[in-house]
């Protein structure tokens, strides 16, 4: 007896699900569903992740993370501002606290004697500098020389509160009376320029620049006075 042929097809099993043709409006569409499912089920930890941002313990977690942040930022600038401001009200300050011609005749050799002052509230260290002396025409003609290899008289290692290093130092060739002429009516003067560097109680190398002139002592009490911003600076 002949068996007869199945009007149905098998389906296999091992063959991938192909989209299913759909009529819409008169055309045919497939149905992408398994590729939606895919993208949604992608997508499902993200959901998730926003989810819990909408939960109240994890926005309260947020905010407070973020507010610790903001508050070490806040803690770290203040002490650093605080060690800043510490260290400028207790640390030593070298400054030229006087500054005079101590002989002034002709025939002698001219003399400058500079007394160097700890203004701080804690030690110098290491102290050393120099200082020049000359004169000449006024103004003077040529660059300001900045170096002298005469040292001060005395040398300290340390220098407290309020105590003093003296700077003496006479010109090399003793002037003449024209020379003192000049200089009492403006038209030479007395130069002198210094620098004095140290250490303070932070560690932190200083240093103190000086730069004087002395011209017209009549008219100006004796007194030496700056000579311009150049050459007095200090850190």
């Amino acid at each position: 007896m002949n068996s007869k042929k199945s009007r149905y097809k098998h389906s296999n099993p091992t063959k991938t699900s192909q989209p299913i043709p759909v009529k819409v409006n008169g055309e045919n569409k497939t149905d992408d569903s398994n590729g939606d499912k895919e993208v949604s089920n992608q997508m499902r930890p993200i959901g998730g992740w926003f989810k819990k941002l909408g939960e109240p313990l994890t926005v309260v977690t947020l905010l407070l993370f973020l507010a610790t942040g903001a508050l070490y930022f806040a803690t770290r600038d203040l002490v650093h501002d605080a060690e800043k401001t510490a260290e400028r009200q207790l640390r030593a300050y070298l400054v030229l606290d006087e500054a005079n011609i101590t002989r002034f005749v002709a025939g002698q050799t001219i003399e400058f004697h500079g007394i160097i002052r700890n203004t701080g509230q804690t030690p110098a260290y290491d102290i050393d500098g120099y200082t020049g002396i000359m004169y000449d025409a006024f103004p003077l003609p040529y660059p300001f020389p900045v170096i002298s290899t005469a040292g001060f008289q005395e040398s300290r290692a340390v220098l407290g509160r309020d105590q003093v290093v003296h700077a003496r130092i006479p010109t090399k060739p003793a002037p003449t009376q024209e020379t003192i002429d000049a200089i009492n009516a403006g038209k030479m003067a007395v130069y002198v320029f210094g620098r004095v560097t140290y250490r303070d109680a932070f560690g932190i190398g200083r240093y103190t620049n000086y730069r004087l002139f002395y011209s017209r002592p009549n008219e100006g009490a004796g007194l030496l006075s700056p000579l311009g911003k150049e050459g007095n600076e200090a850190n």
